[in-house]
């Protein structure tokens, strides 16, 4: 049986954390202390960001984990199913600093 391949994160995992870290002082801004969780999952073209409350888990955003025709590496894009994004606009790119369209429940 082979063994399962790590994939790899392009992006640097401080910067993947400090996104995590923006989305959990959000949530407390909203009074939301505790409430919520973030993690993130590495995938080869995407980083699923997981909020979890109450034992229930959504996807909150993905980010691009790689350049690709249509985005550019730390892209912010809005989820469309727990296994893909939405491929249409990005809403703002991490490594740019470009957060606006973050919300604590998910991207506009």
């Amino acid at each position: 049986m082979a063994t399962p391949r790590k994939k790899k994160l392009n992006l640097d995992q401080k910067v993947v954390e400090d996104y995590i870290a923006h989305l959990t002082k959000m949530s407390e801004d909203y009074g939301l202390t505790g409430s919520y969780k973030y993690t993130y999952q590495v995938g080869s073209s995407y980083i699923k960001i997981v909020r979890e409350s109450n034992g229930q888990r959504m996807v909150h955003s993905f980010l691009a984990n790689k350049v690709t025709d249509k985005f550019a590496l730390g892209d912010i894009l809005k989820a469309a199913s727990w296994k893909q994004p939405a491929k249409s606009n990005p809403r703002g790119n991490v490594l740019e600093g470009t957060l606006w369209r973050v919300r604590w429940m998910g991207v506009q």
